[in-house]
């Protein structure tokens, strides 16, 4: 794993690998009541991949029951999507590393129709279920959030029933980033989005630039987490808010130029005998095209014929095999 921090170099790979698991834990907490309202932008945008996920796995005979997992589900985005097509007797499995987010995600699907979500505090690279009691495991924008996301998927692995589907939302593509040309655009485009964008500018004219966000204690994330960080030891000095942000999205931010992820590298390593249902990339004018979707629906329209692996994000849903003896 390669961190474009100036203290990783002194801190050993478990220690680091703990270190960015407790800063996303932190973070998260202290960003959740923000979170739907910074993201929503995003979540509009996913929402289709989401519906198509739902539509194609969930809707089966009336007799058969499934599980459904949403693994780093944070405040229930994807739960809110899944379960209008869930029953009473299904089971919505709720998993997050932060204890706020799942909260909100109760609070947001009480009342609603299907099954209440049942919450589970834990991480993804050991999930506290049985082996083979999965039948969908969903994973939105979260795979670069994990120190390492092999653990991470063969865990998937390991709790999918045969038969049982893994979908995957909005993973870092390293294509991409690897392309100067597509990358540099995105940049460019993120960089004009974010000096035209009105949050911003009031922002900037209140001297609060998006590395310095309170949290919702009402102090800035990145001092209450130092704070805490010292006091556990995890660190021995102060980080900046930018390491901080680095760890909180190591395969991202934190990776440099070696960005994200290959996808089919992911799924010849990972899940070599899984059939692939969609394989797609987006995205490829980066985030800032995301606040402006007629416009990114043109540009990925266009862009995916020409240059189909090449999106800024990739998404997947994929089978595993049904068991040999079945």
């Amino acid at each position: 794993m390669t961190l474009a921090l100036e203290t990783s170099e002194r801190i050993a790979q478990g220690d680091c690998e703990r270190l960015i698991v407790r800063v996303n834990q932190l973070y998260h907490e202290l960003v959740e009541s923000r979170f739907d309202r910074d993201h929503d932008y995003r979540h509009r945008v996913e929402r289709p991949f989401w519906v198509r996920v739902a539509r194609r796995v969930l809707r089966r005979p009336d007799h058969e029951r499934c599980t459904v997992m949403d693994l780093a589900c944070g405040t229930g985005f994807v739960s809110g999507i899944l379960r209008p097509y869930l029953r009473a007797g299904d089971r919505l499995i709720a998993l997050d590393l932060a204890c706020r987010p799942l909260v909100t995600t109760l609070r947001k699907c009480r009342g609603s129709d299907g099954p209440a979500p049942q919450p589970v505090a834990g991480a993804g690279d050991r999930i506290p279920v049985a082996d083979g009691s999965v039948d969908l495991v969903c994973l939105n924008a979260a795979l670069h959030h994990f120190p390492d996301p092999p653990a991470c998927l063969g865990e998937i692995h390991r709790v999918l029933r045969p038969g049982g589907y893994f979908a995957l939302g909005f993973e870092p593509n390293r294509p991409h980033f690897a392309s100067p040309t597509l990358a540099g655009l995105a940049r460019q485009l993120d960089r004009g989005a974010w000096y035209l964008s009105p949050r911003e500018n009031w922002r900037r004219f209140c001297g609060r630039h998006g590395a310095a966000k309170v949290s919702d204690d009402g102090g800035a994330w990145h001092v209450t987490m130092n704070r805490v960080l010292l006091d556990e030891g995890l660190i021995d000095t102060p980080l900046a808010p930018e390491a901080l942000l680095d760890l909180v999205d190591p395969h991202a931010r934190g990776a440099g130029r070696h960005a994200g992820f290959e996808p089919r590298e992911l799924l010849a390593d990972a899940f070599p005998d899984y059939e692939v249902l969609v394989l797609e990339s987006s995205d490829f004018g980066g985030a800032a095209l995301r606040r402006l979707p007629i416009v990114r629906r043109a540009v990925d329209g266009t862009l995916r014929w020409a240059l189909p692996r090449h999106g800024s994000l990739f998404s997947w849903l994929i089978r595993k095999p049904e068991s040999k003896h079945g």
